[in-house]
């Protein structure tokens, strides 16, 4: 390598050029060896140096020809940790990041997915390690469109830190031989608090992300499509990461979709993935411990309320398994139910291990 400027270029046909040289030919006193070759060797219009036009010669010459960047942009800036406890954002302009967990789900996520792609946005879609067997293809197409994917154990359930954490290199594994990606970023069902579970992110170089928006997708009975896009235009907030739900059998979520996206829109919000938001701003706490308690309690609740922590979803993936069984929806194929059932019985050895 050269020193500093002096990145070595390809002339397209196995000659290696300096800046330095690219600059020295622009002399008089290089004459026709500039490039080691013989005179008249031309140059590739797709590969050839900087400096050159397409089929130019190398006659010793210098010919202006399109300006190329010699030095690689920066790589973007990284303001999370492992570990990192991250609920929100402080950004200058507006910006948030829709997420979704739960998934993947054949009735919700491919109209989520339908619905960002006409917008031209990504998201981050935190996963269920049952579901993403249950649904591969699903979480192929996730990844395939560009979007994040997060970690969201792999049964949803128990609500408790210990158990919780324990699921995280697991679901890490079956995500990343699913679809090839490794998540970067955890999200605990339930918002599940405790050090078991940052420190367990800490180790597979991962943060958790939360939020401090409330959305109300997870009620049940479910709230309409309208109610949804209320609750939004009421309670959006700058820098945030607003946990919204594809996972089960079918939400408003879906419906509701289109008209709080065009509202963000309307009022100069920019959406990226949890990720970029993160990297954006400053990440508020990004501390890593903040969690205090092993499980929730009620002084931990009582934490939750004065801090702005929402949307404490109680989805139970075995039931919503069982339930897309017991519908008989044609929608779902042979192959899709063989593994419904193949994970329900994983999920059956789980519980008596």
């Amino acid at each position: 390598m050269g020193s500093k400027g002096e990145s070595p270029r390809s002339d397209g046909v196995g000659f290696r050029l300096t800046r330095r040289g690219l600059l020295a030919g622009a002399s008089a006193v290089a004459g026709a060896h500039l490039l080691g070759g013989s005179q008249g060797h031309s140059v590739s219009a797709v590969e050839g140096p900087a400096g050159f036009q397409a089929g130019a010669v190398a006659s010793g010459h210098a010919v202006r020809g399109a300006q190329v960047q010699i030095k690689p942009p920066p790589p973007p800036p990284i303001n999370w940790r492992p570990g990192h406890f991250i609920t929100h954002v402080d950004v200058a302009t507006r910006r948030m990041a829709l997420t979704f967990d739960d998934g993947p789900s054949p009735y919700n996520t491919p109209s989520v997915l339908r619905t960002l792609a006409s917008y031209g946005i990504k998201a981050t879609f935190f996963l269920v390690g049952v579901n993403v067997r249950s649904f591969p293809s699903i979480a192929r197409a996730i990844a395939e469109e560009g979007h994040e994917l997060g970690n969201h154990s792999i049964y949803h359930t128990p609500y408790q830190s210990t158990a919780l954490a324990n699921q995280i290199g697991g679901n890490q594994a079956i995500i990343r031989d699913t679809t090839g990606i490794t998540p970067v970023v955890h999200r605990a069902p339930g918002l599940t608090r405790g050090y078991s579970i940052l420190n367990t992110c800490a180790s597979y170089g991962i943060y958790e992300a939360h939020t401090h928006m409330s959305t109300f997708d997870y009620l049940s009975p479910r709230r309409s499509a309208w109610q949804l896009t209320d609750e939004f235009v009421r309670y959006h907030r700058n820098g945030a990461m607003p946990i919204y739900h594809d996972g089960g059998n079918r939400r408003p979520t879906p419906d509701a979709l289109p008209s709080i996206i065009n509202y963000g829109l309307s009022i100069g919000y920019t959406f990226v993935t949890a990720t970029e938001l993160v990297n954006s701003g400053a990440p508020r706490p990004a501390r890593f411990g903040y969690a205090l308690t092993a499980e929730p309690t009620t002084d931990s609740v009582a934490d939750d309320a004065a801090e702005g922590y929402v949307d404490r979803c109680k989805y139970d993936a075995e039931a919503e398994l069982i339930a897309m069984l017991d519908s008989g929806d044609v929608s779902l194929n042979s192959q899709d139910r063989s593994r419904i059932v193949e994970v329900l019985a994983d999920i059956e050895t789980a519980k008596q291990d």
